[in-house]
């Protein structure tokens, strides 16, 4: 309720006090000589007067016809994540985050969640009173007690002391109220009653240096830095805060009695009772808030703006007037300056501040129901009641809509008009403009009634029908009536006056339009049709087979029919067996269709479970979606209707009006932030972070602040320098592993384009860095230069090994021939070769003398050579074997067996075997007594050696030792002696493990048997 002042008892009230207040000033001057001298109270005296009758007429709020509806709005409670529903104090900051002060702590809401900050996170008390940012971005906040501190990233930072007034606390009546950060990092703090004004210089650790201002009621600033206080003094009280020091304005406001009196210059005017708030719209015009008024102070001159019980005020960027009272909800003045336009919302609430976000959304803090948020005060709830609403109609202007099973309701724009008593209602311009056409069932019958829209509910007409049928829809068409129910048509023949049952369904009915003499019917086993003309159904196998399953809601367009089914989807019939889906594939809200309206312009209007949807177009749709609508609590959509600009909404919360260009307006870019970024190492993490090799398990958090829009936001995010391409991300945060080292920006977007990038770098592990690389790379080029000088000088030593070797192998070598062939062999081999000539046997001869050059033929052959076959081995060994045969008189035989064929062509070190061989003939062949000797050469291949075993039936090594002492064959002992040699160098040339090994063979008497040799030689490629 706003009282009015002017009138007479007012006017006498305020002269009487003015006469009162300059009767005592004049005896107060005589004994106090700092107050005015009388020519000063004479001047103020004429001003005062003067002041009076420009305020008072001023004061008349002209009272509207019809009180505006409350707009649409989103109350935020304890339930709903908020700390307390008692709220003191609300903050948009220079990010777009909210910032809620209530007796339990203090929130932050981003549009998805509260985060809290009570006692466990570091604030000294729960209540909370006032909140401001600075230039830096910290939230500074007051508590109930005076304690002062800052929130910046997450953390709470308390100043270690709370401000007094001398030694001792605030009296129970004062405390903090107001405070400013310059640009030197000072903080200002001012109390509210006892007219203290402190400064803190960062780090703000050493106690605040105070002034007493003796003023009487707030101290406030604002972003320009400035502050205005009251004092009992006629002194110069109206400072401004410049780089840390106070300079002194023209402004100020005296004390008398309690009482306040505003001064400007030579003005002066009746103020009304302390201040609690002061707005200084510019240098020379503030308003001015008491407890029981709103006053404008403009050019020397004092007006009440509205005398009630004030709570707060605030002067958006619009130039509108916002006052919050107390239990008497919320005064709007789109323009202070014209007083006789005001705007009252929520009349029964008692708010404390107030905040506009960064989409242009309204916050409002309440004393006792938490936090109310109003997008757009243009989205108005017309009505909001228990009743579910549907079919909205317009008749003569007005908009109408009917509660289910209920009465219909007419509204003049946005104000209610009155309620009738109708259950069901169809508006006829065929009858006449001021009519509604109503019918009613109950359980007589129907009832078809015509009703005077102007008058309270005047019965023109009423006829009953015989009928007890649900009437769910009417239509007119073709003059005639026609009636829905859930299975049934019936239409009602104006001009005969009778009513005509059409059809019944074996299916329910959901909705119906008709078309060229043809209805068409959305029911639960699809679509069908029905021919008035034939008052027959029409068969169409095009729709039972592809539409046999709920059609909820059908439109009729220019050229087909629009159909929906929950959970599906909305299809585009056109009538020629085409049908075209839109679904959330293509754009649409959600699948989940509850209904549809064609508005004008071929608009359809799509009502879903996430909100609603609009397609325009001829045959390139298009779809523009209004998901927030879901999230302010409108209920189930039952019935759309577009008036002139406006979208009229009917749901079973309530009904609402939304101007259409608002709601696109509705569909902003919402700016996204990163919100916080972490790793396995580091909790929090700055941009341009630098991590650790190995520290590669990243957390990055991220937000897009949207408060209009209930539907989650899709992100998707890229990370550059890694594989910069764009991934979708199911929450709003990613987990980032195994990156390598690098520099990397991590780039997060919403659907709508706006983005945000943190920047940070792996860094490279020691041995990946230049100095460790080129200590290393120099380490290697020595290391290689050592390498390769040590192999160097190893294989030459090797090849000098080598060459001394081959040199000694040589020399064992020719040894070995000059051994093989001694004077003493060759001196046998020619008496023999005689001895067949002497005795005449020539072809002995011949052939004894062909064997013995072939022998020498091969051994100069062999001897130019370190290795031969075995093949050419047993050549030269047949020769040497038939020499001694003959030399022997045949008295031994001999056998050569090779068990593998491949071991011919297996080269072994020439003449290896030859003095093997030579031994057995000559010590254990030879002198041989009693029984033929016999040798036997064999060769085999065991894996990567070659084996040959020289087995003789001599006389054995012992009998043969034993004539060796009688007689010295050096020569024998000597060819054994060198071959050992030979091959103890061959093995070490080669890297070979050759083996001799000489068993003695007895047999079962002990009787020396023979002499086996086993010769073990590796295969050299």
């Amino acid at each position: 309720m706003i009282p009015l002042t002017g009138n007479k008892s007012v006017w006498k009230r305020c002269l009487g006090q003015s006469t009162k207040i300059l009767v005592l000033l004049f005896f107060l001057s005589l004994f106090l000589p700092a107050f005015p001298q009388k020519t000063q109270i004479k001047k103020l005296h004429e001003n005062t007067e003067k002041n009076l009758n420009e305020i008072l007429p001023l004061n008349h709020l002209k009272s509207q016809k019809k009180q505006p509806q409350d707009p649409i709005s989103k109350n935020f409670r304890i339930e709903d994540g908020l700390i307390s529903n008692e709220a003191h104090f609300v903050l948009s900051d220079s990010r777009g985050f909210i910032w809620i002060a209530t007796d339990g702590g203090i929130c932050r809401y981003d549009g998805t969640k509260f985060v809290r900050f009570s006692i466990s996170e570091g604030l000294p008390e729960r209540m909370v009173t006032k909140l401001y940012e600075d230039k830096k971005g910290r939230i500074w906040f007051i508590t109930i007690s005076s304690h002062v501190g800052y929130i910046k990233d997450d953390q709470v930072t308390l100043l270690k002391y709370k401000f007094k007034k001398g030694p001792n606390v605030f009296k129970m009546d004062d405390f903090a109220h107001s405070m400013y950060v310059d640009e030197g990092d000072t903080l200002w703090v001012a109390t509210m009653l006892s007219g203290m004004l402190y400064k803190s210089a960062y780090p703000y650790t050493s106690p605040p240096v105070s002034k007493e201002m003796k003023s009487d009621f707030v101290i406030e600033f604002n972003k320009q830095g400035d502050y205005i206080y009251g004092t009992s003094y006629v002194s110069c009280t109206h400072h401004k805060i410049t780089n840390c020091t106070v300079e002194v304005c023209l402004a100020y406001i005296e004390k008398w009695k309690g009482k306040t009196r505003y001064f400007r210059s030579n003005y002066e005017a009746y103020a009304g009772y302390r201040s609690h708030k002061i707005i200084r719209v510019s240098p020379e015009e503030f308003l001015i808030t008491t407890k029981s008024e709103l006053l404008c102070f403009r050019k020397g001159k004092l007006k009440v703006l509205l005398k009630t019980s004030v709570v707060n005020s605030y002067l958006d960027k619009k130039g509108q007037l916002w006052v919050f009272t107390a239990n008497e909800g919320l005064y709007l003045f789109p323009d202070y300056h014209k007083l006789d336009k005001w705007k009252h919302y929520y009349q029964d609430q008692y708010f404390t501040a107030m905040t506009q976000d960064i989409e242009g959304g309204t916050w409002l803090t309440t004393l006792y129901n938490g936090v109310k948020y109003i997008p757009d005060f243009d989205f108005m709830t017309l009505l909001k009641e228990g009743k579910q609403l549907e079919h909205i109609v317009v008749n003569n202007g007005k908009v109408m809509v009917n509660e289910k099973l209920g009465d219909l309701l007419i509204f003049d724009k946005n104000d209610f008009l009155k309620r009738l008593d109708m259950q069901l209602f169809y508006y006829s311009p065929e009858i006449e403009k001021d009519y509604i056409l109503c019918y009613t069932a109950n359980q007589t019958g129907i009832s078809r009634m015509q009703y005077v829209s102007e008058n309270k509910s005047g019965v023109l007409k009423k006829q009953d029908y015989n009928s007890t049928m649900h009437i769910k829809k009417i239509m007119r068409y073709k003059g005639n009536d026609y009636l829905i129910n859930m299975s049934r048509i019936h239409m009602y023949d104006n001009s005969r006056k009778k009513n005509v049952r059409l059809l019944m369904t074996e299916s329910r009915i959901n909705n119906v339009v008709i078309v060229n003499d043809t209805i068409w019917m959305a029911t639960n086993n699809g679509l069908f049709s029905f021919d008035l003309k034939t008052r027959k159904w029409v068969d169409n196998s095009f729709l039972r087979k592809n539409l046999n399953y709920r059609i909820d809601d059908l439109a009729e367009s220019k050229d087909g029919l629009w159909l929906c089914s929950f959970g599906k989807g909305i299809w585009y019939y056109n009538k020629k067996d085409k049908l075209t889906l839109y679904d959330e594939k293509k754009g649409l809200a959600s699948n989940y269709v509850r209904s549809l309206y064609l508005g004008p312009q071929n608009n359809l209007w799509v009502s879903t479970n996430e909100g609603l949807s609009r397609i325009t177009g001829e045959s390139d749709w298009k779809i523009v979606n209004y998901p927030y609508l879901e999230g302010y609590g409108i209920g189930q959509i039952n019935d759309i209707l577009r008036v002139n600009n406006d979208l009229y909404l009917a749901t079973s919360n309530g009904f609402y009006k939304f101007p259409i260009s608002k709601l696109d307006k509705q569909n902003k870019t919402a700016p996204i932030y990163i919100t916080a970024a972490s790793s396995r190492l580091i909790k929090r993490l700055q941009n341009n972070a630098e991590l650790e090799y190995g520290d590669d398990k990243i957390v990055i958090s991220f937000l897009a602040l949207n408060y209009t829009n209930a539907r989650k936001a899709e992100y998707y995010y890229m990370i550059k320098g890694y594989d910069d391409v764009w991934h979708k991300s199911p929450s709003s945060s990613v987990r980032l592993t195994k990156l390598p080292p690098g520099k990397y920006s991590f780039i997060v977007k919403t659907d709508s384009n706006s983005h945000a990038t943190f920047t940070f770098s792996i860094k490279y592990p020691f041995w990946q860095k230049w100095w460790f690389i080129s200590l290393t790379g120099l380490l290697l080029v020595i290391c290689i230069y050592t390498l390769v000088n040590y192999r160097t000088r190893k294989i030459k030593a090797e090849e000098r090994e080598k060459n001394y070797i081959q040199v000694q192998i040589a020399g064992l070598q020719a040894n070995v021939i000059r051994a093989q062939m001694n004077p003493h062999f060759m001196f046998n081999a020619l008496n023999s070769i005689q001895s067949f000539i002497l005795a005449n046997e020539n072809k002995q001869a011949n052939f004894y003398l062909g064997k013995f050059s072939s022998l020498m033929r091969k051994i100069i052959q062999i001897s130019r050579h370190d290795f031969v076959t075995v093949k050419e081995e047993l050549r030269l060994l047949q020769d040497y074997i038939e020499i001694e045969r003959m030399r022997c008189a045949y008295s031994f035989n001999y056998e050569i067996n090779i068990g593998n064929k491949e071991s011919l062509g297996v080269r072994i070190p020439a003449m290896i075997i030859q003095p093997f061989i030579e031994n057995a003939v000559n010590h254990g062949l030879t002198p041989l007594e009693g029984r033929e000797g016999k040798l036997e050469i064999n060769f085999d291949i065991y894996g990567k050696n070659i084996i040959c075993t020289i087995t003789d039936n001599g006389i054995g090594r012992t009998k043969a030792n034993e004539i060796k002492q009688k007689k010295i064959r050096y020569h024998q002992s000597a060819s054994i002696k060198l071959t050992e040699n030979r091959i103890d160098l061959y093995n070490k040339l080669y890297k070979a493990e050759s083996k001799i090994s000489i068993v003695d063979l007895y047999d079962e008497d002990g009787a020396a048997t023979g002499t086996k040799v086993e010769l073990i030689i590796p295969i050299i490629q």
